[in-house]
Parts: structure tokens; sequence; C-alpha cells
């Protein structure tokens, strides 16, 4: 199912706009500071998502800086062991924390196999 929907472009479309909503309700009190650019880092685990995401926010949300951070391994290995491991866990949780310290004032998990690590990144 996960596959059918990404390759649907209707339905990536409405789950690119589903993110770019929460990226705008967790950037609410930024836009409130009258910032002109919000630093947005997404950290895929695959790179189907980079170009799309990219376009969605130049077109969707311009006074968002969209930058990426990908790594197809992690999604093999997640894959490989039906779940995501301790060493998965650590990279992402290592290219959360390289994105907060590249300055990110979002950090935007692009994959839902890994949210459980994403929600204990947001901690």
């Amino acid at each position: 199912m996960p596959n059918q929907v990404l390759k649907d472009k209707k339905w990536r479309k409405y789950l690119c706009l589903w993110f770019l909503f929460r990226i705008f309700v967790a950037t609410n009190d930024y836009n409130n500071k009258k910032r002109t650019m919000i630093n947005v880092i997404c950290v895929h685990t695959a790179m189907a998502l980079v170009e799309p995401l990219t376009k969605t926010f130049a077109e969707l949300l311009p006074e968002v800086n969209a930058n990426h951070i990908a790594d197809s391994s992690l999604i093999k290995e997640v894959i490989a062991n039906n779940e995501v491991t301790p060493a998965v866990r650590r990279r992402l949780l290592a290219y959360y924390n390289a994105a907060a310290d590249a300055g990110a004032d979002v950090v935007f998990n692009a994959c839902s196999s890994v949210g459980d690590v994403a929600d204990y990144g947001n901690t």
C-alpha cells in the first residue's frame, strides 16, 4: 500500500501538503517574529522524495529554505531487519543533531518507517 501511495501523484502531493501544514503549524511562532526565511532540513531514508519535496516547498512555502540529508542505506536496513535497528536509530539521531547544528528551525523527518525515532529525536 505505501508504495502505491507514493507512486500516485495525487496522494504524494496530498502527503506533502499534510507535512507542509505540520511544518507551518510548528513554525507559527517563528513567523510571528517577522523573520524572512525558515530553515527546514529534511532527513530522508531514500532519495525518492528529495526533489518532489524541494519543489513543493518552493511552490507552496517560498519563505522556507529547504535542505536535505539523505541516506538510502537506512531504509534498506529497516526493510532487511523488519524493524528500526539500534544502528539506524543512532544514525538518524546523529542526522537530526547535525540538522540542528546546521541551524535548522525545523527538522523534518520524511519517512514514516522511522517515525518513532523522529518522535524520540523531538525530545
